[in-house]
C-alpha cells in the first residue's frame, strides 16, 4: 500500500475484540481483547511465550482505538505509537486486580446469570 508521499508500507491488521462483554487488558501494554482471544493468541505486543492469565486484568477504564498508531498524535501521547493497531485501555488499574483465572471466571458466570 502507498501512503500520501508515495512510500510503500504494509499495514498490520488491527487487533479488535470479538466480544465487548468480557474484555481484558494486558497489564504491560493495555491492549484489549476478549478472554477467548487471550486464550488463543496471547498478547500481540508483548512476548507471547510469557503470556498467562496473571498478565491480564478486567480492571481498566476507557477505550481508545488506533488504526495507524505510528501516525497518531494520541497514540504518541499515550505511548502506543510503536504498538500494533487495535483497541487499548486508557488506564489499567493494577491495585484492584483479580489475579487468578478461577476468580475471573467465577465473576463472569455470576454476571451471565443476572
Amino acid at each position: 500500500m502507498d501512503d500520501e508521499f508515495g512510500d510503500s508500507y504494509e499495514e498490520e491488521m488491527p487487533v479488535v475484540p470479538d466480544n465487548m462483554r468480557r474484555l481484558r487488558a494486558c497489564k504491560n501494554c493495555a491492549l484489549l481483547k476478549s478472554v477467548n482471544q487471550w486464550d488463543e493468541a496471547g498478547c500481540t505486543n508483548c512476548d507471547r511465550g510469557a503470556y498467562s492469565s496473571s498478565n491480564i486484568t478486567s480492571e481498566f477504564s476507557g477505550l481508545v482505538s488506533f488504526m495507524r498508531p505510528n501516525e497518531s498524535w494520541v497514540a504518541r501521547y499515550l505511548n502506543h505509537a510503536n504498538q500494533v493497531p487495535g483497541c487499548y485501555a486508557m488506564e489499567v488499574n493494577l491495585r484492584q486486580d483479580l489475579n487468578t483465572r478461577d476468580e475471573i471466571d467465577d465473576i463472569d458466570m455470576q454476571m451471565d446469570g443476572l
